[in-house]
């Protein structure tokens, strides 16, 4: 007879020890599973029998039976299991989040020395995980201000063991005071990471924003002079070798960035109604074709020069009037007819560039314009820069505005200019020699009056009509001719009314567009 002593089953082995009583001295044999077994051992006499197996699957069922040599009898049937698989237990201790890394502390009680691997967001990371024991992990090349989730899998038994999720830090924060000076510090992270980083501002129109170190703290000071309008400025913080390391998005405020119209205006007549509507002259005479600006909206900082502090470094509002090919071809430096104020300024306004007779010298095309900030150079210098100081040899109109382009900061996108062929055109006065004299229903007119035909190579005319009739001339018009420059003088030009009347010098034939120049006269 056989029965059991004692047992152990394991993950893959499995071991018995058996009581024998045999008195005759039989032979014992033993199939594990059906198959013979001849691994056991006898031992005291052979009142003893050991089994050790090894190499078993995992979690399998198993039947040791033992039989009498003699007579082929069965002693004794021993069913056995090996045990499941344990999987690991992995706690995640602290986690440290810096800029580009992440580290965190690993306890790890793994009795089966299961295959464990560490997944960032999923994906199986390179970093290796010690099989049972504390550890510190340290995953590299991550990406700033994003959550990553930490997992340990224990490929073993296919199953998740632990996980973790954390936010890698930020790079530079920032905060601006009751000025509009901006200050930026740096995370203790990224400042670890990358000692000695240095930082550029730049606004939404890529104009470079001065910095400085920012005293008392690992970051950048801005003053408001320099962010002046309110925009989305890109902070780029590099390396100490000149690399990126990262790129942020900083709403700053700021006043109204400058919303501005630029237009070419071509000629246009004299009209009957703004010479009835001049209180002080009664005249109106035809529009030489200008450029006409407008500024809309926005802010546009005075340029603050004194007379009495000549040397005083001041910064410059330019208007840099350019070709299709970026060459600047016209600018206008601070007064532009006073709209660079601290408000906005709507009405229409004539200007006339520098180095430019007038806007006739633009060839017909398509132009852009755009204002700049020009800092550090007193009046005298700025004299200097345009009219070339005492050597009066100016810089070209291009050079000097590639000089202030980049020098200066670009404080507005560039408008479109469209600049049209201008017409031809003539222009033309009138003076009184002395006072109309009102005779009865009739009034004489002693005039002085000037035609300039110009280029135009057209005829010109004076007459006059009455106010409440202003289709019909009330006396035949006069010639004055198609030569460069002509003169009459007229004494005693009777009109047969006593006013109001309008007399008009005009060109071609007698229309409203012919019109150069007209004087009301309101009558006795």
């Amino acid at each position: 007879t056989m029965s059991l002593v004692t047992s152990s089953n394991g993950l893959t082995t499995a071991s018995a020890e058996f009581s024998v009583v045999n008195p005759d001295g039989n032979t014992i044999t033993a199939k594990l599973d059906g198959s013979n077994y001849t691994g056991f051992t006898t031992s005291n006499g052979g009142k003893t029998i050991k089994v050790s197996l090894s190499g078993l699957a995992e979690n399998s069922s198993h039947t040791l039976v033992f039989y009498d040599a003699e007579d082929g009898s069965q002693i004794l049937s021993y069913p056995f299991s090996t045990r499941a698989r344990k999987a690991a237990a992995v706690t995640v201790g602290s986690m440290s989040p810096g800029f580009r890394k992440l580290s965190l502390q690993l306890a790890i009680t793994n009795p089966d020395s299961n295959s464990l691997e560490l997944r960032l967001n999923g994906r199986t990371s390179s970093v290796s995980v010690a099989s049972s024991g504390s550890q510190t992990v340290t995953l590299t090349g991550l990406e700033p201000r994003t959550q990553y989730t930490v997992s340990v899998y224990d490929r073993s038994v296919g199953k998740q063991v632990a996980s973790a999720s954390v936010t890698t830090a930020t790079s530079v924060s920032w905060t601006q005071d009751g000025s509009g000076n901006a200050t930026f510090t740096l995370s203790d992270a990224f400042a670890s990471e990358y000692p000695g980083a240095s930082m550029t501002l730049k606004d939404s129109l890529g104009q470079s924003v001065s910095v400085s170190a920012a005293s008392g703290s690992a970051g950048f000071y801005a003053a408001a002079d320099d962010i002046i309008y309110a925009d989305t400025y890109t902070v780029t913080l590099m390396t100490q070798d000149g690399s990126v390391a990262d790129t942020r998005s900083a709403q700053l405020s700021g006043q109204a960035r400058p919303v501005f119209e630029l237009a070419f205006v071509n000629h246009s007549p004299a009209t009957l109604a703004e010479a009835l509507s001049d209180a002080n002259s009664h005249v109106s005479s035809r529009t030489y074709y200008a450029l006409r600006y407008r500024f809309d909206s926005g802010y546009l900082p005075s340029n603050g020069f004194d007379w009495s502090d000549p040397d005083r470094k001041l910064f410059w509002n330019i208007l840099i009037i350019k070709d299709a090919s970026g060459s600047a071809v016209g600018y206008v430096i601070n007064d532009l007819n006073d709209v660079s104020v601290n408000v906005p300024k709507t009405e229409l306004d004539d200007v006339y560039p520098q180095g430019m007779d007038s806007a006739e010298t633009l060839p017909d095309g398509t132009y852009y314009a755009a204002f700049y900030r020009v800092d550090g150079y007193t009046n005298n210098e700025m004299g200097e820069i345009i009219w070339g100081g005492t050597t009066q040899s100016p810089a070209s109109t291009a050079e000097i505005g590639a000089r202030f382009m980049s020098e200066g900061r670009a404080v507005t996108a560039d408008v479109t200019l469209t600049h049209p062929s201008p017409a031809a055109m003539a222009g033309g006065n009138v003076y009184f020699s002395q006072d109309p004299i009102a005779n009865g229903t009739s009034t004489i007119y002693y005039l002085n009056v000037s035609y300039y035909p110009g280029s135009t190579g057209f005829e010109g005319f004076v007459t006059v009509v009455s106010a409440s009739d202003t289709s019909t001339p009330l006396i035949d018009p006069i010639s004055l001719g198609t030569s460069d420059v002509y003169g009459s003088r007229y004494d005693r030009l009777n009109v047969p009314t006593d006013g109001p009347v309008y007399i008009i010098v005009y060109q071609k034939s007698f229309a409203p567009e012919n019109f150069l120049y007209v004087y009301y006269y309101p009558g006795q």
